[in-house]
């Protein structure tokens, strides 16, 4: 939850849109290409990640490269609330799903995991299943990735 919602201007959300686009660049870079100093910039960016507007500045890795090349998501449905907690702890503790989300409609859960190869993704789901006796799940893979990106900036 955000605390102490700040109002974003054109130039926060300049900002913003150019660390979506390289965390890595300098502040004097930044600096230059909005017309502004760097300790400006900083002093911006300090405010933006103080008002948890940015949360951290992540790297990038290619999952192919590291041998994650199966992307999927798992639609989980809970049948019995009394094993929440469980399923949420076992869920919590697996590196391989990378996003869980509670989802409302005939599911609870949807989950975007990466694994190596589908014997890791058969693993995994009999791992869930293991948490939560009376838990459907719906697996489906994804054959090619589009587009995928964490949030659009827009002004």
């Amino acid at each position: 939850m955000i605390s102490n919602v700040i109002e974003l201007d054109d130039l926060d959300l300049l900002i913003l849109e150019h660390l979506a686009q390289d965390a890595r660049v300098t502040w004097a870079e930044l600096a230059k290409r909005l017309g502004l100093s760097a300790p400006a910039i900083a002093e911006r960016v300090r405010k933006l990640e103080e008002h948890r507007i940015i949360e951290g500045h992540h790297t990038h890795i290619n999952p192919e490269a590291i041998g994650q090349s199966l992307l999927a998501f798992i639609s989980l449905a809970l049948h019995n609330p009394s094993q929440r907690q469980a399923l949420e702890q076992i869920i919590l503790e697996q590196p391989s799903i990378l996003e869980c989300h509670h989802t409302t409609g005939a599911d609870d859960y949807f989950i975007k995991v990466r694994v190596a190869h589908p014997r890791a993704l058969e693993d995994l789901i009999v791992k869930l299943k293991t948490s939560a006796s009376s838990l459907r799940s719906h697996s489906t893979v994804v054959l090619r990735t589009l587009k995928e990106t964490v949030v659009q900036v827009s002004r």
